[in-house]
This record gives C-alpha cells, structure tokens and sequence, in this order.
C-alpha cells in the first residue's frame, strides 16, 4: 500500500460516535507459552528465504537448533510493549520540523476551515491532482541541513558510555520500560553536559509503573507510559543485573536471545520472570543517595511530526520507538532490515541514537535490549522512509530534560494485496475452534463444515480494512464527558499499592446515569428499525471503515429526522472519493474518522446495496461467504480482490432522480467522548463506530459474547454498536457486522463490556452532529 499523509486525526460523529481501538492491553498472553511456540523448522525456512534473496540484510539460525521440531519460546520475552492503538496523545501537543518550542499542530489540509461552506471547495479533494499534491507534503520534508549519517555516540562523546550501553531484558516483556529508559538516560547525560552518566533504574518503571502496563510488568507495557510515570514519580538510578551499581538494579538474569556462540542459557529455559514488587528505597545497601535525592523527573511531553524527528535526535538525543515485529525480525544478524516474511508477533520498543545510508538504502540505526549479543552487537539497522517495511516515522513523542518517541511504526500494517501474508491454515483455525469451545467460556466458535484441513483462506484480504488508528490524533477535537474533571497532577506517590488501585477504580467506575441495564437502539427508535437492523457486506473488499461509518450516519440521520430519511447512505462514495487518511483505493482500507471527516466537508449521496438499483450510488462490489455455514455464497478468497472504483461526482443510478449535490447531507461537527460518555451517547443519539483489534479467534464467533481467547492479532476492523446489554452477568456491547447476516448471530454478535483486556472497545471514542 501507499504512504499515506498521516499525521493522524481522529474523528467521528454527534452523530456518531467512533470507537477507536479499544483493545487489550495484554495483547499476548506471555505466561501462555503454548501461545508464543515457534518451530524452528518454521525459523529456519525464513531464514533460507531472506538469505536467498538479493535483500539489504542477513538471517542467522541459532546452530543449537538442530531437532526438525524443537520449538522456542519467543514471546514471552522478546516483546512487551502494548499495541500502540491504545494511545491517547491527546494530552500531548505537537512538534513540527521548524518548531523551536514545542506547539500543538492543526493541519489545514485535514480539517478545512470550518467557515466554508462552500461545496466545490472541498469537493474536489477526491481528484488525483489535489490527492498527489497531499502525497507529496507527506513524505517530503524540508531539507534542514542536516547530516547524511548521523549517530549519537558521535556527537556526544562525554555521553558514550550511557548511548552504546546495550541492555538486557532477560525473560521478560519489559521492552517498553528498557528503551523508554535508555533514552531517558540518554537525554539527561546530554542535558547535564556529561555529568550524568549514570544509568537509570529500569528496574523502577518496571515494578512501580501500572498506568498503562499489566499488573506485572514483565507482561506488557508502552513507553508512553514510562514516560509519564518520570514525569511524575522521577527516576532513580539502577544498572544491570548484578552489578551493584546505582539505587534500584535490574533484578531479572541476562539470558540468550537466539544467538551462536554465547554462554548464557536461552531465556526460554528460565520460567517466565515477573516485575518485583515496587520498592520506593534504594534496595542497592552499598548505595548511599536517598532515593527521593536520587531521583529525576521529566519536565514535559510532546509529540513529533515525521519530518521533525531527525531534527529531534540530532537537537536533543535518542528517542524510542514502538514498532511491530514479525517472525523474521527474529532471525537478524546484520544489514538493513526491511520486512521480508512471516506473519507478526507482537509490538517492541526500542532506542533510536541515529540514521545513515548503506549502498543506497536509508536507515535508522537503533539499539535492542536483546544484549550485545544479538545482531551487529546489540545494535540493528532499519529501513528509513518505507514505512510499509521499516515501520519507524509515525506518530512520535518527545519530552523535555530528558526526552522519549513513542510509537513510531507502520501506517500500513497489513498488505492486504499481498495474499501470501494473508493466509491461515484451516488445521489452525480448527485447534483454535476446539479450544474455544473446550472452555467454559461465553461465547461458542464455529467452523464451516466445507473446509478441509488442506485449505487455506485469504482472510484479510475483505475481513479487515482499517488502518492502524494508532497513527491518528485527537488534539483538534473536543472531548465530550458525563462530567467533566480535572486530572490531578499531585501524584507524587502514584506508584504505591494504595494510589495505583484507586486510580484503577476511577478508570474502570463510571457515574451511575440511570440508563437501563439492556438497550438496543431498534427498539427506542423503531420508525429507524429498518436503517439500524440492516446488516451491510463489504465483500471481497477491506471496507468495513467505510461501511461502518456509514450505517452510523444512516442511523443518526433517520433518528434526529424523526424518520424521514430512512435511505440507506452511500458506502461507496466513500471507499471511492475519500483518500484522506485511506489507500488510493478504498478497498485496501482506511479510518472511520477521515471517513467521518469527509462527510463533514463534502456531504454524503444516498446509495443501497449491491445490486439494489437503490439510491444514487449504490454499492458495485458483489456479496460473498466470509467463512460461514449454510450461505450459497461464493467464498470471499474465491474472487480476486476488489477496487473501489473510480470516484463518481454524479448519481450512476439512472433511475434515481435528484441530482447528486441535492441529495448530500453533511455532519456539522466532530468530537470524541470520554469511555463513560459512550452509553449515554448512544441512548441519546444513536449508534456508534468502534475500531477494534481482531484476533484469530474472532473470525469463528458463532453467538454468545465474545472475548479473546487465543490466536494471533490479524489486523484492525471497524464495526457499528447499537446497544449493550448482560448476559449471565457477563456485560456486553451489541454490534452489527458488515460480513452480512449469515455470519454470527445473523449479522450481529456481542462482545464483551468494561474489560478491555477482552472486548477491545471503550477506549478513544469519537461522534459527531448531523447537518439536516
């Protein structure tokens, strides 16, 4: 896919609510190891495959691995660091690449100015001229004079000793607290002119920092929240493991990383470690600083503009990046990595110190915490400017005194062109089935009888299509509470057990606002019964961006028309003439809230579904079988995959009669809500969107409510809720599909509420008004 101009921007609709990426926060389970297996034989094929190909970089397979089906247990200590989705930058401003002080960014291309009204303005922002000039701002910056090549190490020698230092995770996710606090280290030496070389405590961020990590923090984390906790708390000192160095040493064993020639035991012989409890004193008896003297705090957070972040490192010092990390990661040993194949497995973090070119390729030169014992000496070189293969460059952070980025990584996190990444065999589908259903869960899978265990399915090819929201910021929207309130910046002492749970009792506890126990929107408005209950099918298509959107919108506007327009709205026009904040073609996806957005600058057609004759522009991809029993179908995967069409600014319709400008109706505003806003959004207003992340397991929901059980994460999808209810006592979201209504409950399924580590909703919602 494409680079898109993605500085992201969140939206949605008063008319309709988008949730954004709501998903859990554990998203591998690490302690699972039957969950992280990988066969070495399975390794070593992709080792062949990278090492025969004319490519930027080297495989290595460990020389141990010799038994065909020996298996090793990768996950539970080579990544930690949370899905990105769950990030909220909305509390942070923005940087761009000529800020000298950092400042919040609105970009105008995105928005417009909310003044003009004037239809031809925007209309255009579909036609390939004004979409290739977008292009070009996006990855074209200013030529700011700096370096060709460019590492750290160099430029602050005093601060060699903190840079080149290459940590140890050991058996333990704690990426996310490892390079966050790298980078801190990094930036207070610099700022101190060389007068802090000690290394600060990873070992804190990983026992006392909950906001934002598993209870235990060797299960999971970002660096965002590292970071925040410095701010807050301060940071002692602490070295590695054994070295009696500092307030808080690291407490886990080095262990090897699948490397040669190394005397420490591979780290999936040692058991799963866990965090420590928090100390808040200097557990180090030899070191003789107080811990509250010892410590230091960051001052402030921003976020980076692309084009801002080789200044940032070359003004300031490393930064961090979260990044997603597939199987062939794991075999590096030396070049430029760029994504060659096999599937992903997880999220990392990891310390940028700086950038280069090698025979022609551009790269970011970062450092692991793998040891030094892992590719060119514990470091490793990116791909620069490829997002779709290098992953680094979007969304990124910065703070002052000492400084972090967080989450820079792919804007194109599935190929959905390419079908050799797609695939998953029907034998693996067919264990995680059995193991649903094993368990006495809430929900029951199902898998269609007419697969055999030979076939394989091009799933994410039309099951999945929205882009990782991740990359989308909120910063130019509202945000809309049940009450309003003030975050209280005085906690000091947030990292003890008492303070962490009760702020884990504000962010799960909602007021009581009196609404029913069960809703469903078709019943409260059942002059809009047949817009709600309409299940939509994308088809062979990555769609459901759009079409989710658009039956929000459908709903909204029927409802606040008290039923005059019960016309179902064009999902066409969107996956057509939107490609802001989407692909050039629609169909290998996009976000909701650009789709909202476009809604509000151009106004949306009316238009049924395929085939209908209904409408001004109706949908012109052809249903199909998304891995159902009892439909007369065609599968999905037997079609090649659909494009969007061209963007029509007419009504192809022949016979529908009013004229395309006459027949848009616009959103009139945007805002997102606060998680506890979400139900009384929809009991006022209607049905909402929500982004969510989708797992393996998702894909064989029969009925019941569902919540993650096992499986690897496929790619993101957008969905439309339309009520909630409880079921056994277990709390549920109503959703609608758009995998039509032989899928789940006839179209519908449930997922569960209030426990994100579950259900993936409740986190970034947004909606908006509509203009009648």
């Amino acid at each position: 896919m494409d680079r898109f101009r993605f500085l992201g921007r969140t939206f949605a609709l008063t008319l309709f609510l988008a949730t954004l990426a709501l998903c859990h926060e554990d998203v591998f389970n690490l302690k699972d190891k039957s969950r992280n297996l990988i066969t070495v034989d399975r390794l070593r094929s992709i080792a062949k495959h990278v090492n025969s190909l004319d490519t930027t970089w080297e495989a290595e397979l460990l020389e141990s691995w010799v038994k065909k089906d020996a298996t090793v247990l990768d996950l539970n200590h080579l990544t930690g660091t949370f899905d990105p989705n769950l990030i909220d930058k909305t509390k942070f401003e923005m940087k761009m690449q000529n800020d000298n002080d950092y400042h919040e960014h609105k970009d105008k291309d995105m928005g417009g100015d909310d003044d003009d009204d004037d239809d031809d303005s925007d209309e255009d922002d579909s036609s390939d001229s004004n979409e290739k000039e977008d292009d070009e701002k996006a990855v074209q910056c200013e030529d700011n004079g700096l370096p060709k090549n460019f590492d750290a190490r160099e430029k602050w020698p005093k601060c060699n000793s903190t840079i080149s230092h290459i940590y140890d995770q050991g058996n333990c996710g704690s990426c996310w607290a490892a390079s966050a606090v790298a980078a801190f280290t990094d930036r207070v030496c610099i700022q101190s002119n060389g007068k802090h070389t000690e290394l600060r405590s990873v070992q804190q961020v990983l026992s006392c920092c909950h906001k934002g990590a598993a209870k235990d923090g060797c299960n999971g984390g970002w660096p965002m929240s590292a970071f925040d906790y410095i701010r807050r708390n301060g940071l002692s000192t602490g070295g590695d493991y054994d070295s009696k160095q500092g307030c808080q040493p690291y407490r886990i064993k080095p262990c090897a990383h699948r490397v040669n020639s190394t005397k420490l035991k591979s780290c999936s012989s040692y058991k799963q470690e866990i965090a420590h409890k928090c100390k808040l004193h200097c557990y180090n008896t030899n070191y003789k600083t107080a811990f509250k003297k010892d410590r230091i705090k960051v001052k402030s957070h921003y976020y980076l503009d692309p084009c801002a972040v080789m200044n940032e490192i070359y003004r300031r010092g490393p930064v961090v990046a979260a990044f997603a990390v597939y199987e062939d990661f794991l075999v590096y040993k030396k070049g430029v990595y760029q994504y060659t194949t096999g599937n992903i497995h997880g999220w990392h973090a990891v310390r940028v110190i700086g950038w280069g070119e090698e025979k022609g390729t551009p790269y970011w030169l970062a450092t692991n915490s793998w040891n030094d014992l892992w590719g060119e000496n514990g470091y490793f070189k990116i791909i620069r400017d490829t997002p779709g293969n290098g992953f680094f460059q979007e969304t990124t952070f910065s703070l002052t005194l000492p400084f972090a980025i967080s989450a820079l990584h792919s804007q194109d996190f599935l190929d959905l062109k390419d079908k050799s990444r797609n695939l998953i065999p029907v034998s693996r589908l067919k264990d995680i089935a059995q193991r649903v259903n094993s368990l006495n869960t809430t929900w029951e899978a199902e898998l269609p009888k007419s697969w055999t265990e030979d076939d394989t399915l091009l799933d994410l090819s039309h099951l999945t299509g929205t882009l990782d929201p991740s990359l989308f910021d909120k910063s130019e929207f509202k945000m809309k509470t049940i009450k309003s309130d003030d975050d209280d910046d005085s906690d000091e002492d947030d990292s003890s057990d008492s303070n962490e749970k009760e702020d884990d009792e504000k962010a799960v506890q909602c007021v009581d606002n009196g609404l029913p126990k069960n809703f469903d929107a078709r019943e409260k408005w059942p002059k809009c019964k047949s817009t709600i209950s309409h299940i939509y099918d994308q088809g062979n298509c990555g769609a459901c961006w759009a079409t989710s959107t658009v039956a929000a919108f459908t709903d909204r506007l029927c409802i606040q028309s008290n039923g005059k327009h019960k016309e179902l709205r064009s999902v066409q026009q969107i996956i057509s003439c939107c490609h802001k904040g989407a692909a050039k073609d629609g169909c290998n996806g996009g976000d909701h809230f650009f789709a909202f957005d476009y809604i509000r600058r151009n106004g949306l057609s009316t238009g049924g579904d395929y085939d209908s004759k209904k409408g001004c522009q109706p949908y012109r991809i052809k249903p199909c079988a998304h891995h159902v029993n009892g439909t007369k179908l065609k599968l999905c995967s037997s079609y090649p995959l659909e494009t969007a069409h061209k963007c029509k600014l007419h009504c192809y319709n022949k016979n529908y009669g009013t004229p395309f400008k006459k027949d848009r109706i616009k959103v009139k505003n945007v805002y997102y809500l606060d998680p506890c806003a979400i139900m009384n959004d929809i009991y006022r207003y209607g049905p909402v969107v929500a982004a969510f992340a989708v797992y393996e397991d998702f894909l064989l929901y029969k009925k019941g409510v569902y919540q993650y059980i096992t499986g690897k994460i496929l790619g993101w999808h957008a969905v439309r809720i339309i009520g909630w209810g409880e079921e056994k006592g277990t709390p549920y979201w109503l959703a609608t599909n758009s995998w039509n209504e032989s899928w789940g409950e006839e179209g519908y399924f449930r997922i569960i509420r209030g426990s994100p580590g579950n259900g993936f909703f409740e986190e970034e919602v947004a909606a908006c008004t509509v203009d009648v």
